[in-house]
């Protein structure tokens, strides 16, 4: 057997080691098996470093931290919220917690900071609220948080769970009497339509007060040019509108038939042009009865000591040379129904014959890869 003074550097580990029994309460001259572990502060152990099987042969002198003890009195909640809704809320409001676990109850607390990094794939921002814990929320909990807005409006609330998801619709139960029940749909819209930038940028203001204009146009050509005639303002300017009412009608008309193939698109194709189409006819719907209601009772308003027609001398040149090019056009009617005919011809070739292509939407296939790397916020460069 070899006896002999230990090492130096044995003998500082001994020391070490036993100043740590001696934190722990552990006197080395009677071990125990169990050992009371006295922490400065009370909460919850939310992280062990030693376990039964970890603690075999190991040297306590090199370890920091046994335990993470954490006060749970008062917790701290961490919520998403989208960049459009930032504005609604600021430090101090009172927030209301719904835990996923228990349902029935509610909790109140207050926002005590909002992150000033927004995330860039899903647009929100970190926002903590601070809410004392009647003991019941656990760490890694899911809740839900409502915050009250600063601008208080009223809506219509239909509760989730009477909602009926069918047929990619959500229906509701109403009752209809004698112990029957009637499916009502639940939609915030008319006819389903987006809003979309395609849908509000297809809407040309030409085309939408084109009607009103020739109304009105008429309007002021009766009452300048029948001064001398008997009859009110109001009798011309009815006969006025009687005159072009069939023909505005007419040409809204055929607007929104051009659109109807449209209403037919189907796929990707129906959902990018058919709220175009239901945006456009809308709107021109709207222009009718504008330019055949509306605008005769305005102009009733404005015109009742009657009106003149200015004399535009840009108008008067185009309108010379209209006529003259439309004279030629009715003497030569072989020429003119020839041209047609073959213009008729090119565009029924390019239709199909496959030149321009059958397919309303193009395949882009451009073979390039767009490769994003994303880190946490907490990232620093060495991480």
């Amino acid at each position: 057997m070899f006896t002999g003074k230990p090492s130096q550097g044995v003998a500082s580990r001994a020391h070490s080691s036993s100043s740590v029994w001696r934190s722990l309460g552990v006197d080395k001259d009677h071990p125990s098996s169990i050992v009371n572990v006295y922490a400065p502060i009370s909460g919850v152990i939310v992280a062990q470093y030693v376990t039964n099987a970890a603690a075999a042969g190991v040297n306590y002198s090199g370890s920091s931290t046994a335990f993470t003890i954490a006060d749970l009195s008062v917790v701290w909640i961490i919520c998403d919220v989208y960049e459009n809704d930032i504005p609604k809320i600021h430090l101090g409001q009172e927030a209301f917690i719904h835990a996923n676990a228990y349902p029935d109850g509610t909790l109140r607390g207050h926002i005590t900071d909002i992150g000033p990094v927004l995330d860039p794939n899903i647009r929100t921002a970190k926002v903590r609220i601070e809410i004392p814990n009647p003991g019941i929320l656990k760490l890694g909990m899911f809740v839900t948080a409502t915050f009250e807005s600063r601008n208080k409006q009223v809506f219509a609330v239909v509760p989730s769970t009477a909602i009926l998801h069918l047929h990619d619709r959500d229906w509701v139960f109403i009752p209809a009497g004698g112990k029957q029940f009637k499916r009502v749909e639940v939609s915030l819209d008319l006819k389903h339509i987006p809003a979309n930038l395609l849908s509000l940028g297809a809407l040309d203001f030409g085309m939408v007060v084109d009607g009103s204009v020739v109304m009105v146009e008429n309007i002021v050509r009766h009452l300048s040019h029948h001064s001398g005639e008997g009859g009110t303002p109001a009798e011309k300017i009815r006969e006025a509108a009687h005159e072009v009412q069939r023909p505005v009608f007419f040409a809204i008309g055929i607007i929104i038939t051009a659109y109807l193939p449209i209403f037919t698109l189907q796929a990707v194709e129906g959902r990018l042009f058919r709220p175009m189409a239901w945006t456009v006819a809308f709107a021109l719907c709207g222009a009718l009865i504008f330019s055949m209601i509306v605008a005769p009772v305005l102009a009733s308003f404005l015109f009742r000591k009657g009106a003149k027609e200015w004399t535009n001398p840009i108008m008067t040149f185009l309108i010379v040379r209209y006529r003259k090019a439309a004279t030629w056009a009715i003497r030569q009617r072989v020429i003119t129904v020839g041209v047609g005919a073959v213009g008729f011809a090119i565009a029924i070739y390019l239709a199909f014959g496959g030149v321009i292509g059958s397919e309303f939407l193009p395949h882009l296939d451009e073979g390039s890869l767009w490769v994003r790397g994303t880190l946490e916020q907490s990232a620093g460069i060495g991480t």
